[in-house]
């Protein structure tokens, strides 16, 4: 495939024109690279005005230009003019896992300023009064909303949906051994079920041992070992997890010659 990258600094607009048996490409990467523009990258809701990290001098212009509508815009990049970080980038979702937060709860800043990436500071500064020494990083982080707030979080466990039990997780889900002749792959189902491991013991190339994790942690670790000599071709083959329940996971083995 030859693939041409063509640059227009003007609009910041990167593009890429494929000369192979598909001529209409090249208009849908135009399209495509159109769309990756800074006027581009939000929704129907433009971003907010955000404090800059510090003192921000600007050359020109001053103040900075308002941010260009939502929609395709190919005469320039205004936005990109003269920026000082005093504004936040397109709208993305973000998840909140903790025990301390009721199922299903929807947050939202409760003022003006949005919820952005200083937000994960101003929260880890808050939840571990940082600001006892500290004000903050910069003044960005420090005029940013926080998500350690009694409103969203409670001081006890209210979601609580305990310890998975009774599905077995492995960690490779496959083998496959190419360079390495040696692997280990680690397995659990939880707390109080046992695992055992079942394979072809026939097979002179594959070898299986297994031990018990670190104390606590409920895993089983499998060595797995292909000695290479004995293969003549690529060989394939199922490692069984069986748990104490019943449920069992079959971990294919592939071994390359």
């Amino acid at each position: 495939m030859d693939v041409v990258i063509e640059t227009f600094p003007a609009r910041r607009l990167a593009t890429v024109r494929h000369t192979g048996p598909y001529p209409g490409i090249a208009d849908a990467f135009h399209r495509l690279g159109a769309l990756a523009a800074q006027s581009g990258l939000y929704d129907h809701v433009a971003p907010a005005l955000m404090t800059p990290p510090g003192t921000v001098h600007l050359d020109s212009p001053e103040p900075l230009p308002e941010i260009p509508a939502a929609g395709i815009t190919l005469s320039g990049d205004d936005a990109a003019v003269g920026f000082g970080y005093t504004v936040s980038g397109g709208r993305v979702p973000a998840i909140l896992i903790s025990p301390m937060i009721a199922s299903a709860t929807t947050i939202r800043p409760p003022a003006d300023t949005p919820f952005d990436h200083a937000t994960i500071v101003k929260t880890v500064w808050d939840a571990f009064g940082l600001s006892n020494d500290w004000t903050s990083l910069t003044e960005r982080d420090e005029n940013a909303p926080t998500l350690f707030s009694s409103e969203y979080l409670s001081a006890t466990v209210n979601n609580d949906p305990g310890a998975f039990s009774g599905t077995i997780v492995a960690n490779p889900m496959v083998l496959v051994f190419d360079n390495l002749a040696t692997q280990v792959l680690q397995a659990s189902a939880g707390p109080k079920i046992t695992l055992s491991v079942t394979y072809d013991t026939s097979l002179p190339w594959l070898t299986v041992s297994t031990a018990a994790g670190d104390t606590g942690t409920n895993l089983l670790l499998v060595t797995v070992t292909v000695d290479k000599s004995q293969l003549s071709s690529t060989q394939n083959t199922t490692i069984t997890i069986t748990a104490s329940n019943g449920t069992s996971l079959p971990v294919p083995v592939w071994g390359y010659a």
